[in-house]
């Protein structure tokens, strides 16, 4: 089980994963890391749905703009 830090001293409030020198087992920068991961996760999710819905709005103004040369609205 991995270790979780309950209050801002730096320290591990259990030893269970800890190594020799009382460190995190999976090192100071995981944390980090791994919000900077999520958070270009979500950016990417975003990016990704800001194309789709500009480009279905594009799609339905090329529609209607075919339609009104058409004659057919």
């Amino acid at each position: 089980m991995f270790n979780r830090r309950h209050n801002n001293d730096g320290k591990d409030d259990d030893d269970d994963d800890d190594d020799d020198d009382g460190e995190h087992i999976l090192g100071d920068g995981y944390h980090q890391n791994n919000k900077d991961l999520w958070a270009a996760m979500i950016h990417e999710k975003a990016t990704a749905v800001a194309a789709v819905t500009t480009g279905a709005t594009l799609l339905t103004r090329e529609t209607t703009a075919a339609k009104a040369l058409r004659g057919t609205t």
